[in-house]
């Protein structure tokens, strides 16, 4: 913390008043003086103030003060609509290649600049209206909201967003090396016989605890990590992506959310009361499917509905972490697998911040620095080959033949007959 002193009179503050409502609202330990004094006055950073009134998880109807709630609506949009501190590139300027993939709300594209060729981007194609129909426009606003903020090596870079009738996009990183997930199914042989053993696991752990560091700095919960949502770049570093579910939190929040097989058991149990801490244990869930190409606790055939399987793999977490899927010689990985998958999140590893994973002896045991990480020198377990793509043209919406396409791919389609304010900073 830096302390800076300054003078203030009585009734008086430094900072805007905008921004000290959110504070006050939020508990902040904002002060009245009552004279003038010296004081210890707590400094709150103005990006995550300007953004807490779309994405302060639970919040969102919270900012009844009179004369505040236009103000702030004012900051956010200020603040979105900013494009001083990257690049802007027009929607005009970019040549769709290919199709990198599809699903979710949309498609990928693979794309260039025109006139750069080697500037390559994912081009995001999300429907609006399917997105409303999902009830998801809080969703994609937060990814778009919360990834303009992003400046890290360990989280994909946003470059701007569009939208036009039908669509709204986000322009980002490209990471051609796929997910994990994909890494894990098609190359076996990276995660699971490298040598040293345990070193591609290790390296992508780190990259994944130097994201969420970043992350968690900011009061920012990430609540998605899973072998899907980290990326590998042309380098083969790994990178987060997918920010829908990460919301800045200020203490808990009640959200039942997330990838079954990943969720922390607070996040299961009634009232669901969480906070960061969800994302230390969802790293121990994934270091465990790197390192033995299962979940330490699977879901399948446990029950016939959700939130039965979600109770039964609740229950199972109180019997510890499996025998037998790991190794000998990985004794010091799964022993900070066990720590990060404490039930109890008092105790568990993560607790007095990054810093104290980073310093974990299975790092140390490998030889491994974090400082070479974080200057891009550490050697990545693997290389991806140049992107692949569809080279078949996207059609555009309006000449797209619905007749051949699926129901659920229809879904990509469905225009949106409702008001779509929530996508005006797109």
């Amino acid at each position: 913390m830096t302390v800076i002193p300054r003078g203030v009179f009585a009734g008086g503050n430094h900072g805007d008043a905008a921004l000290i409502a959110v504070a006050t609202l939020l508990m902040l330990a904002l002060m009245t003086m009552t004279m003038l004094a010296w004081t210890s006055c707590l400094v709150i950073d103005g990006e995550l103030l300007r953004s807490l009134p779309l994405n302060v998880e639970g919040q969102d109807t919270d900012f009844g003060v009179p004369g505040t709630q236009k103000s702030l609506q004012e900051y956010h949009s200020i603040y979105a609509n900013s494009k001083a501190f990257r690049e802007e590139i027009p929607m005009e300027e970019l040549e769709r290649i290919g199709i990198l993939g599809e699903g979710g709300f949309g498609a990928v594209f693979l794309c260039q600049r025109k006139n750069v060729p080697d500037r390559e981007y994912a081009l995001k194609r999300l429907s609006k209206g399917y997105i409303v129909q999902a009830n998801a426009e809080k969703q994609v606003c937060a990814e778009r909201d919360i990834l303009s903020m992003m400046d890290s090596d360990f989280i994909i870079r946003f470059f701007g967003s569009y939208k036009d009738e039908e669509y709204v996009y986000m322009l980002l990183e490209l990471a051609p090396g796929g997910h994990l997930y994909q890494l894990l199914c098609d190359k076996p042989q990276v995660l699971l016989a490298d040598r040293p053993r345990g070193y591609a696991a290790m390296f992508y752990c780190a990259c994944a605890i130097l994201a969420l560091e970043y992350l968690h700095e900011r009061r920012i919960a990430y609540r998605d990590l899973k072998l899907e949502n980290v990326l590998l770049d042309k380098r083969g570093y790994a990178k987060l992506c997918d920010l829908g579910f990460a919301r800045f939190v200020l203490g808990k929040t009640h959200t039942l959310l997330g990838t079954p097989e990943y969720m922390a058991p607070e996040m299961i149990d009634p009232p669901h009361a969480h906070n960061h801490m969800v994302d230390w244990w969802a790293l121990g869930v994934l270091t465990f499917e790197m390192l033995s190409g299962q979940a330490p606790w699977d879901s399948m055939g446990i029950d016939d509905n959700p939130m039965g399987q979600l109770l039964a793999l609740r229950e199972s977490y109180n019997q510890g972490l499996p025998d037998g899927f790991l190794p000998a010689s990985l004794i010091l990985a799964r022993d900070f697998i066990k720590r990060l998958l404490m039930v109890n999140p008092q105790k568990r590893l993560g607790q007095r911040g990054a810093e104290e994973v980073k310093s974990s002896g299975w790092f140390k045991s490998g030889g491994f620095t974090f400082k070479a990480l974080i200057a891009q020198e550490a050697q990545p377990p693997y290389q991806p080959p140049p992107a692949t793509y569809s080279e078949a043209p996207m059609p555009k919406p309006a000449q797209a033949s619905r007749e051949s396409m699926s129901e659920a791919r229809n879904k990509l389609f469905v225009k949106s007959h409702t008001v779509d304010d929530w996508a005006r900073d797109f």
